[in-house]
């Protein structure tokens, strides 16, 4: 099987609906945290995330420390706002 640009496209769109899936999943799961939680930020557990992630993309060669932390803060920002709409 040869790849073809169109064929790298498709693989990169399926990765990409993972992605949402993911991202979905993990505020549903976000947002059940407000049941056992006195406060939506807790900066120590964020920055507790970040590190892990950040340690742990440079097992994965093609992942910037700093991509991560980019990524990870907005998705931290946006659990925040989940949270906050539940009624924390």
């Amino acid at each position: 099987m040869s790849l073809t640009l169109e064929k790298v496209r498709k693989m990169i769109d399926l990765i990409d609906e993972e992605i949402l899936a993911l991202l979905s999943e993990r505020l549903r799961v976000v947002g059940s945290a407000t049941l056992f939680k006195d406060a939506i930020r807790d900066r120590e557990r964020e920055e507790s995330i970040l590190e892990r992630l950040c340690s742990s993309a440079k097992k994965h060669n093609r992942l910037r420390e700093e991509f991560v932390e980019l990524i990870y803060s907005e998705i931290l920002a946006e659990s925040r706002r989940v949270q906050e709409r539940r009624g924390l």
